[in-house]
Protein backbone atom coordinates (compact mmCIF):
# COMPACT_ATOMS: atom_id res chain seq x y z
CA UNK A 1 0.00 0.00 0.00
CA UNK A 2 1.29 3.47 -0.90
CA UNK A 3 0.05 7.03 -0.47
CA UNK A 4 -1.05 6.92 -4.10
CA UNK A 5 -3.07 3.76 -3.43
CA UNK A 6 -4.80 5.46 -0.50
CA UNK A 7 -5.50 8.58 -2.56
CA UNK A 8 -6.94 6.62 -5.47
CA UNK A 9 -9.00 4.45 -3.11
CA UNK A 10 -10.52 7.65 -1.70
CA UNK A 11 -11.29 8.93 -5.23
CA UNK A 12 -9.08 12.02 -5.09
CA UNK A 13 -6.70 13.55 -7.59
CA UNK A 14 -3.21 14.69 -6.56
CA UNK A 15 -4.39 18.29 -6.79
CA UNK A 16 -7.48 17.73 -4.65
CA UNK A 17 -5.54 15.75 -2.05
CA UNK A 18 -2.93 18.52 -1.80
CA UNK A 19 -5.62 21.19 -1.40
CA UNK A 20 -7.39 19.21 1.33
CA UNK A 21 -4.06 18.73 3.12
CA UNK A 22 -3.26 22.44 2.78
CA UNK A 23 0.02 21.85 0.94
CA UNK A 24 1.34 22.51 -2.56
CA UNK A 25 0.70 19.84 -5.16
CA UNK A 26 4.46 19.58 -5.79
CA UNK A 27 5.00 18.76 -2.11
CA UNK A 28 2.29 16.11 -2.20
CA UNK A 29 3.85 14.55 -5.29
CA UNK A 30 7.15 14.22 -3.43
CA UNK A 31 5.32 12.09 -0.86
CA UNK A 32 3.85 9.84 -3.56
CA UNK A 33 7.18 9.46 -5.36
CA UNK A 34 9.04 8.68 -2.11
CA UNK A 35 11.21 11.78 -2.46
CA UNK A 36 10.08 13.04 0.93
CA UNK A 37 8.20 11.68 3.94
CA UNK A 38 5.29 13.60 5.48
CA UNK A 39 5.48 14.81 9.06
CA UNK A 40 3.15 13.76 11.86
CA UNK A 41 0.64 16.55 11.26
CA UNK A 42 0.29 15.74 7.55
CA UNK A 43 -0.01 12.03 8.35
CA UNK A 44 -2.88 12.75 10.73
CA UNK A 45 -4.53 14.88 8.05
CA UNK A 46 -3.99 12.14 5.44
CA UNK A 47 -5.86 9.70 7.67
CA UNK A 48 -8.88 12.02 7.65
CA UNK A 49 -8.64 13.07 3.98
CA UNK A 50 -8.15 9.53 2.66
CA UNK A 51 -10.61 8.02 5.15
CA UNK A 52 -8.22 5.19 5.87
CA UNK A 53 -7.21 3.28 8.97
CA UNK A 54 -4.09 4.01 10.96
CA UNK A 55 -2.70 0.63 9.91
CA UNK A 56 -3.18 1.43 6.21
CA UNK A 57 -1.46 4.77 6.65
CA UNK A 58 1.41 3.22 8.61
CA UNK A 59 1.86 0.57 5.90
CA UNK A 60 2.05 3.28 3.24
CA UNK A 61 4.51 5.34 5.30
CA UNK A 62 6.74 2.32 5.86
CA UNK A 63 6.62 1.41 2.16
CA UNK A 64 7.81 4.89 1.18
CA UNK A 65 10.43 4.87 3.95
CA UNK A 66 11.88 1.61 2.59
CA UNK A 67 12.02 3.05 -0.94
CA UNK A 68 13.89 6.10 0.35
CA UNK A 69 16.40 3.98 2.22
CA UNK A 70 17.03 1.83 -0.88
CA UNK A 71 17.27 4.89 -3.12
CA UNK A 72 19.23 7.30 -0.92
CA UNK A 73 20.66 5.12 1.84
CA UNK A 74 18.68 7.22 4.34
CA UNK A 75 15.35 8.98 4.73
CA UNK A 76 14.83 12.57 3.64
CA UNK A 77 12.94 14.91 5.96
Amino acid sequence: MTFKDLRIKSGLTENTAAKKLGIKEATYRKYEYSMRLPGKLILLQMKEVFKCTGDELLDAFNCHKEVQIKRYGKTNP
